[in-house]
């Protein structure tokens, strides 16, 4: 329920979701189809999946047990990108890195590469733990280098890891990132990428968000809280609200106790509720600040205690 609750906060319009550990036909259809994803591909291991909306034609250009990448058109121009989910072993690693070469070579243009890459740059990147393999950050970095590649600062969590805490030392790591090249970062006139709240997982997820031009601002439309039906008094309120005479034809006072129920729900919603937005936002903001502070200072039970208790 917390990644539905997450895609459908983000509305994305790719996800590329790693270790999934359920088989892709396993979830209902309709499950994409409310977060309108509905075209697929997964590698042969079923480690990774790609996901997108209908907004995009995706032409797939390998599909490997570590990454697919693929094409699409972005307001007229050819967007090059690569889901990774990289190898634990560095020797297999190469296969990756050379697949990856391969693909910028091949394919000259705008490049973004983005996943789980299984391995850090550097000592800076990791926290706890032995000391990464020299040889494994060397052939990482000499990868991007090669190619003149730009690695996205990421907000918010500074490592994208932690280590099961049950019974096991503390290790976080930056092993999930967004990799690019100059033709990409400047064709996107505005781009953030930041680590969200995670759940369930020992990875946080990460939401790229990407826009040609600065977005526009629109009105949010009235929702009904599936939450609301928890208080009697919102039972009351609409039943005494449907005894209200009105006249017409039955879809005309349908529409009229349907649009007039909106205020009176949204006033009782301010008075006896509260802003549903602002407490579920003030959760997160809390939770997010204990993850934070684990990842920033190192664990501690007190500081693991709390982010169990939000």
């Amino acid at each position: 329920m917390h990644l539905f609750q997450l895609l459908s906060s983000h509305k994305p319009e790719f996800i590329f979701p790693t270790e999934p550990l359920v088989s892709f036909h396993t979830v209902p259809s309709w499950y994409w189809q409310r977060l309108n994803l509905t075209n697929y591909m997964m590698n042969d291991k079923n480690t990774l999946w790609c996901i997108w909306n209908n907004q995009h034609s995706v032409n797939i250009l390998v599909n490997t047990d570590q990454c697919i990448a693929f094409s699409y058109m972005a307001d007229g121009s050819l967007i090059y990108t690569a889901a990774i989910y990289a190898s634990t072993l560095y020797k297999t690693r190469r296969e990756l890195w050379l697949v990856l070469s391969n693909l910028i070579n091949d394919y000259p243009g705008k490049w973004l590469f983005i996943g789980d890459f299984n391995c850090v740059l550097g000592t800076h990147e990791r926290l706890g733990g032995r000391i990464p393999l020299r040889i494994s950050c060397a052939e990482f970095l000499n990868w991007t280098n090669r190619h003149v590649l730009l690695h996205l600062d990421t907000h918010e969590a500074r490592f994208t890891w932690t280590s099961q805490r049950d019974g096991g030392a503390f290790m976080a790591q930056r092993i999930d990132r967004a990799i690019c090249n100059e033709a990409w970062l400047d064709y996107w006139n505005v781009s953030s990428y930041n680590t969200l709240v995670k759940c369930f997982s020992d990875h946080f997820p990460l939401l790229l968000t990407l826009h040609k031009d600065p977005p526009i601002n629109v009105i949010s439309r009235f929702k009904f809280f599936k939450a609301w039906t928890e208080f009697e008094s919102c039972e009351s309120i609409v039943a005494a609200h449907w005894l209200t005479p009105s006249t017409g034809t039955p879809m005309h006072v349908l529409h009229f106790k349907l649009k007039s129920l909106k205020s009176k729900l949204q006033l009782w919603n301010k008075t006896v509720v509260g802003d549903f937005h602002q407490q579920v936002h003030l959760a997160q903001q809390h939770l997010s600040e204990a993850q934070l502070a684990t990842d920033q200072m190192g664990f501690s039970i007190e500081r693991s205690l709390e982010e169990g208790h939000i």
